[in-house]
């Protein structure tokens, strides 16, 4: 298989060589996938006998009263059936924001999420929110709280993704609270004509994926945070997939991202 592209300060976009490079892996993430390429980091070897395809952890519902909503608000999370409360090992946590008019079951059922959580031992905690605006940033921030007074939760290696508007709420929650996060990863983020957040951001890995027949957000305000990214020398992967539109459900890019979040720790950047 080939090198699939790595982040490093100041550049983000791939060149027509290094497309030529990744353009197999590109349609092999395209394509459905059966087994995972990546073998299981250590604590999460398969057992004698066990097939490729392991067995998940668990999704559970959990439910927060939100005062200024003035109601009980759901939001899901994913534990790997290697979890365990005891010890003092500590788990990576994803928190995933949704689109417009979706909801916590848009994310948790991104192609091969909880399978790579599963490999990689991630707990994934998806709120119901895009995380735009005061109030949604605040529930976001809530559910976070919640899940770390919960969970056994590394301080250290909270990421936050989110999709299309979900996008736009991990460039402001990564702006207003960029002390939070290990690992930014928008995709197809809705994204504003001006890059001054990222000057906020400019310490955290941002990984970004959108397709170059995207209609629904601006790809060319994303290119231009690309651009603004290489110039304030951030560690950055930007990955542009050729054909891919609006749509994620034929699309498995999220290989990209965990691999993405593994090289990534808070405040080593």
């Amino acid at each position: 298989m080939e090198t699939q592209p790595q982040a490093r300060r100041g550049s983000g976009q791939l060149t027509t060589s290094g497309w030529l490079r990744v353009l197999p892996l590109l349609l092999l993430l395209i394509a459905p996938v059966v087994t995972a390429q990546t073998t299981k980091p250590p604590g999460v070897q398969p057992r004698a006998g066990e097939s490729n395809q392991s067995s998940l952890g668990r999704v559970e519902a959990r439910t927060l009263y939100v005062a200024e909503a003035r109601k009980p608000v759901r939001h899901l999370v994913f534990t790997p059936s290697t979890y365990t409360a005891a010890g003092q090992h500590r788990w990576p946590l994803i928190v995933g924001l949704h689109g417009t008019a979706g909801n916590p079951e848009q994310v948790m059922g991104f192609q091969r999420l909880k399978e790579l959580a599963e490999r990689y031992g991630y707990l994934v905690v998806c709120p119901y929110s895009s995380g735009v605006g005061d109030l949604h940033r605040r529930y976001v921030l809530q559910v976070l709280a919640d899940t770390q007074g919960h969970y056994q939760v590394d301080p250290e290696r909270i990421f936050l993704l989110g999709f299309s508007r979900g996008g736009a709420g991990v460039w402001s929650l990564g702006a207003n609270h960029p002390e939070l996060w290990a690992g930014l990863a928008p995709i197809s983020p809705a994204t504003g004509a001006d890059p001054e957040p990222l000057e906020r951001m400019r310490d955290l890995p941002i990984i970004v994926v959108m397709g170059d027949q995207d209609k629904a957000v601006s790809l060319t305000s994303v290119r231009c945070w690309v651009r603004r990214m290489d110039e304030l020398d951030m560690v950055h992967q930007f990955v542009e997939i050729p054909g891919m539109e609006h749509n994620l459900s034929k699309v498995n890019f999220l290989p990209l991202v965990f691999e993405f979040f593994e090289r990534q720790t808070r405040g080593r950047n």
